[in-house]
């Protein structure tokens, strides 16, 4: 099982390692900036191996992962092996063997920093994944940078840390989650979670719900806001299919209600991730899920 972390911790130890001129291009995604911004004590652990950071904007995406990986290589951090990845890859690797950014510190293995690229588009064609590729050329070798359209909403309004980097709302991750998954598809994640395999759409909706359930301990109206600013960040980034993209907004929840066994992998994911620390009941799940599809009808 993953090592306990604090997200303010992890979040500390990253900024210090990035250029402060390249901390501005960094958004924090995933489970360390849920955690950072929902769980009422920034020092709580939660269990994670995976710090997301979205560099960004699109414009810039690649010059800024290439600079924040070569100050990383320099300064000692280690690449993480991928079975079936080149590691580190050359010119003559193809684009599907390259090994995507994942670094450790020196002196550490607890978790790992992993760079995606923020999407040129953040509403990708209809039956289309939106997931792109970028070759990075680094004096390490050559990587690649996967970029995910839904994830690009996570520019709106990101909350500045207090060490200079950039988390995303988590209204805005669960937005992207909600809509890259509008079922519950039979893919699985690659490694298994806290020993064993579970779907990737379970895990990503299951987030959600841990998230909606935070954000209402904090404060019961909470969720009455977030189909507004769902709106509000589709008309900024997404204006011609803003309507469409919000009225979908809510299948992939749905799916995942009308189905114990989907819920009961969910439950595991969040139970032994962002929630460690204070596990849901199913029936607790269940209640979150209800009012969370009821806020944003």
């Amino acid at each position: 099982m993953d090592e306990p972390i604090t997200p303010r911790d992890v979040l500390r130890q990253v900024a210090e390692a990035i250029p402060e001129a390249l901390r501005g291009d960094i958004i924090i995604v995933g489970s360390l900036a849920a955690s950072y911004q929902l769980l009422r004590d920034r020092t709580q652990v939660i269990r994670t191996k995976d710090v997301d950071a979205m560099v960004a904007p699109y414009a810039r995406a690649v010059l800024s992962a290439v600079g924040m990986t070569e100050r990383l290589q320099d300064a000692g951090w280690q690449h993480q092996a991928m079975p079936g990845y080149d590691l580190p890859g050359t010119a003559d690797t193809p684009d599907n063997r390259l090994a995507v950014v994942r670094l450790h510190r020196p002196s550490s293995t607890t978790w790992f920093l992993e760079l995606l690229g923020a999407p040129p588009v953040v509403a990708p064609q209809a039956n289309a994944s939106g997931k792109t590729m970028y070759r990075l050329l680094t004096r390490g070798g050559h990587f690649a940078l996967p970029s995910f359209a839904f994830l690009g909403l996570t520019q709106f309004q990101p909350t500045l840390s207090e060490f200079g980097l950039l988390v995303a709302l988590p209204q805005m991750m669960a937005l992207a989650n909600v809509l890259h998954h509008p079922v519950i598809g039979d893919a699985v994640m690659s490694q298994h979670f806290a020993g064993r395999s579970i779907k990737r759409a379970n895990k990503d909706l299951g987030r959600v719900v841990a998230m909606a359930y935070l954000a209402d301990l904090h404060n019961e109206d909470a969720l009455e806001g977030w189909k507004t600013i769902w709106c509000q960040a589709l008309n900024e980034w997404a204006p011609t299919d803003a309507d469409r993209l919000l009225a979908s907004a809510s299948n992939g929840l749905q799916a995942l209600l009308a189905s114990p066994k989907d819920i009961e992998q969910a439950l595991h994911t969040v139970n032994q991730g962002l929630l460690a620390a204070s596990p849901m009941r199913p029936e607790q799940f269940i209640i979150a899920l209800r009012r969370l599809l009821r806020a944003i009808a």
